[in-house]
């Protein structure tokens, strides 16, 4: 099937790409009266959104299109040209470009010129023309010609040769085959050879690119724009090539592009795509309906579109959870949430979450509720969030207190992100916080960065402050490299740093009245930290890595995780003193901090999807285990795509 039909390049060198589902084998004929290039493909049918359109630039007055016979089925393309024209025509995979050349405009503002030698000339001969609208006609009313042979009654016709010259097509073979390092070196060469190249710096631009050098291909893209300005399919892949790495510059290119109805589609696309990047969803989504409006067959442009809609979908979920450690602690939860979006850069979500904690036989139960609003303001790049909700306790005389937080974010350039928030939390990490109600202030300020590339990282400095004048400070920074990105598999591995330190321990006897003195050997001596963890200059070093594969066939798997190289802290410790009194002390202590987080996400239908989630690991204060099920459905629409 033939699918898409583009012009590219510029008024002085024009180009039509025609792109198939498969390779192809295309046909071609020059006829006259009136001047025109005829490419058939044999077996192949026509999408059924092609269409003819006007062009008039480059010596180029339209593009139709249509099937020309059912059988065998012949899909036919006819270039109209305003005056003779030589051409290259140029097959790759599933893609034909017939190049017209810069003569083409020339003989177009003047057509009562004799044609320069080595172009077609009209024959005396009347041929009858191919009609506008009806491409379905025989064989029989066309007269073929070949770079060697004239109609009849016509002047004889020399064409040019068409192939390229045969380090390009050695470059290509070689890229097909993969081997991206000897097809850039031939490109190289090929350009030292004829410096200025426009089509050779283009495959070497992009062969670069795909060899992860996105410097040079940068560097040789922007040469040869100067030197081409007006060759679109040029500025087209350099856009592409900014977009897709998350350079600045692509808007600066696609603007010109919205002018031309045969890159118009294509740039709004990219345009549209970077609205997203930059979390403007609204204006993305106005840039797709523009582009599959303006081509309906703009299958990437379809497929953002989509995910838009998925994303601002109102939604609910439905978690279950379960966990232990080593305290010990067990519990098991609930959680339900549900979201819309009120406008698209407006997010409006609930959440109410049931647990149950147990202490050996012992159980308790914990209700969180939380109302949650944020919105995001694209021409301040500014993300808001407003959240405030309750937490009620059963079994204690504090059985209600209320939970809050207020979070910015400045969206800097080059992937940086600026945050801060200020939260009020319970805590609930101890056996005695279940007893003895904790609520912690935290106030946090971070950097994020991230690239297209799947480079990473984060870097964050945080204060704890409880109701009893303590407060623990920590500083944090991990980033992460990609080490594979392959057919759905990619492969991160980074490290991770950790500081953390409390004004004053909360380490206590976990027996506190004991009917014998502290020096007795019967005492025990054994601490736990009651009501809440205070590290004492606790510092990590790990490596830290991430695994994902997918989505295939509706299934994503993730697994990350990190592993102490170095960690220490002072660990606390009760011992008796001399005076008969019991004193807290510290040692050095080393340790082997670790944690391992997967998940599944299945798609079992439209808009519902399952995850299984696992996570183990291992402080220096205690060990856990928990595993859950998530549910979430998406009430995703079927609105029209084109409106």
């Amino acid at each position: 099937m033939v699918r898409r039909l583009g012009v590219l390049g510029s008024e002085d060198r024009i180009e039509v790409e025609i792109t198939s589902n498969q390779p192809v084998a295309p046909e071609t004929q020059v006829l006259s009266g009136p001047d025109r290039i005829v490419i058939d493909f044999p077996g192949a049918l026509p999408a059924s959104h092609l269409k003819s359109f006007p062009v008039n630039r480059g010596g180029l007055k339209s593009v139709r299109a249509a099937l020309f016979e059912s059988h065998p089925r012949v899909t036919r393309i006819v270039l109209d040209l305003a005056a003779p024209s030589q051409y290259q025509l140029l097959c790759s995979g599933n893609t034909v470009i017939v190049k017209l050349s810069a003569d083409s405009a020339k003989a177009a503002r003047d057509v009562s010129a004799p044609p320069p030698a080595g172009q077609l000339s009209s024959p005396k001969a009347q041929v009858d023309p191919l009609p506008e609208n009806d491409l379905e006609v025989t064989r029989g009313q066309l007269a073929l010609l070949s770079p060697s042979a004239a109609p009849p009654q016509a002047a004889p016709v020399t064409l040019p040769a068409v192939r390229r010259p045969q380090a390009i097509v050695e470059a290509l073979r070689l890229r097909d085959a993969g081997d991206l390092d000897d097809a850039a070196k031939l490109l190289r060469t090929q350009l030292s050879d004829r410096p200025g190249d426009g089509e050779t710096e283009r495959l070497l631009a992009q062969t670069l690119y795909w060899l992860k050098d996105v410097g040079a291909a940068r560097a040789i893209y922007a040469t040869a724009l100067v030197q081409n300005p007006h060759d679109d399919t040029l500025r087209l892949e350099y856009a592409r090539m900014l977009v897709e790495t998350g350079k600045r510059g692509a808007r600066e290119l696609l603007a010109p592009l919205l002018a031309i109805p045969a890159t118009r589609a294509e740039a709004e696309t990219l345009l549209g795509r970077l609205a997203y990047s930059d979390g403007d969803p609204s204006t993305a989504r106005k840039l797709f309906v523009e582009a599959l409006a303006d081509n309906p067959s703009q299958e990437e442009a379809r497929h953002q579109l989509q995910m838009i809609q998925a994303d601002a979908a109102p939604w609910v979920s439905a978690s279950l959870t379960g966990g232990h450690d080593n305290q010990p602690l067990d519990r098991a939860g609930l959680s339900v949430e549900s979201g819309w979006f009120p406008t698209p850069l407006t997010k409006v979500s609930i959440r109410v979450q049931p647990a149950e904690y147990w202490i050996g036989s012992a159980p308790t139960t914990i209700g969180v509720g939380e109302l949650m609003v944020a919105r995001y303001l694209p021409q301040a790049r500014l993300e808001t969030e407003l959240a405030a909700g309750s937490v009620m306790r059963s079994g204690t005389s504090d059985a209600w207190d209320w939970t809050g937080r207020v979070g910015l974010g400045l969206r800097l350039p080059k992937k940086v992100t600026l945050r801060g928030r200020i939260e009020r939390a319970p805590y609930f990490a101890t056996k005695s916080s279940l007893n003895t109600p904790v609520m912690v202030q935290t106030a946090v300020g971070l950097i994020q960065w991230s690239t297209s590339r799947s480079w990473e990282g984060e870097a964050g400095y945080q204060q704890q402050h409880y109701q009893d004048s303590n407060t623990i400070r920590s500083e944090y920074a991990w980033f992460l490299a990609p080490l594979v990105r392959h057919k759905g598999v990619e492969i991160q591995a980074g490290y991770a740093f950790n500081a953390s330190n409390a004004d004053q321990s909360r380490f206590a006897l976990a027996q506190p009245n004991q009917p014998y003195p502290v020096w007795d050997q019967r005492f025990n001596l054994a601490g736990v930290y009651a009501p809440y963890f205070t590290p004492l200059h606790y510092l990590t070093h790990s490596a830290v890595a991430a695994f994902t594969i997918g989505p295939t066939h509706g299934v994503s798997f993730h697994l990350n995780g990190s592993y102490g190289i170095r960690a220490t802290d002072d660990a606390p410790y009760f011992f008796p003193g001399a005076n008969g009194k019991l004193i807290l002390g510290t040692y050095p202590q080393k340790f082997v901090p670790f944690s391992a987080r997967t998940s599944l996400t299945i798609k079992l239908g439209r808009g519902l999807t399952l995850a299984p989630i696992g996570e183990v690991g291992r402080t220096s204060f205690y060990s856990w285990a928990s595993g859950g099920l998530q549910f979430t459905y998406r009430f995703i629409t079927s609105t029209s795509t084109a409106q």
